[in-house]
């Protein structure tokens, strides 16, 4: 209902309103920075007015199609024309931006958490504290899983030096196919 917005706009104070258009420009550079680094990283050296005009645009499919993935689907078509020869890289750009976003999105919520945690175990609600238990161990195993991932080398090298670990890590490529074809 647009006279709705209307009248709830009216009433809002403009500071406010101000500031949070601020910092929403200012999420938009940092979004398409990000973007523009990924690119360059696979050797698409594009502008960032560019980039920026390309997010924009996959930010307004976003928000007028249904689904939430549609702006991506356009960035995608859009920076394979602008790079042809590298069609794969270019579109797995704006998946590890997505991915990224998450991430930061993730890391964002778990701070939250953890600064509210005090108030939130006092809560008399089991289903309360059983959410918060439930969110606590995704927030480790996230952890877990990104000093996993950013330390793979070391963890092949470690393994390397373990006979046990080293025939296990010689086995596993084995034994996750035969588990697959079951």
């Amino acid at each position: 209902d647009f006279q709705a917005v209307l009248r709830l706009l009216s009433h809002a104070d403009p500071r406010w309103l101000g500031l949070a258009t601020l910092l929403y420009f200012g999420i938009l550079l940092l979004v398409n920075w990000r973007w523009q680094s990924l690119l360059r990283g696979i050797g698409l050296h594009l502008p960032y007015h560019r980039v920026f005009q390309m997010g924009l645009v996959g930010l307004f499919f976003n928000i007028a199609l249904p689904g939430s993935v549609s702006g991506d689907v356009v960035k995608i078509a859009y920076v394979i024309r602008e790079a042809p020869h590298q069609r794969t890289s270019a579109a797995l750009s704006v998946l590890l931006d997505r991915i990224l976003g998450l991430c930061g999105l993730l890391t964002l919520s778990a701070v939250t958490l953890l600064l509210s945690l005090p108030f939130l175990l006092q809560a008399q609600d089991p289903y309360v504290r059983l959410a918060v238990g439930v969110i606590l161990l995704g927030i480790v195993g996230m952890a877990v899983g990104w000093t996993l991932l950013f330390n793979v080398h070391r963890l092949r090298a470690y393994a390397d030096h373990h006979p046990g670990l080293r025939r296990l890590r010689q086995r596993l490529p084995q034994v996750v196919r035969t588990a697959a074809n079951k």
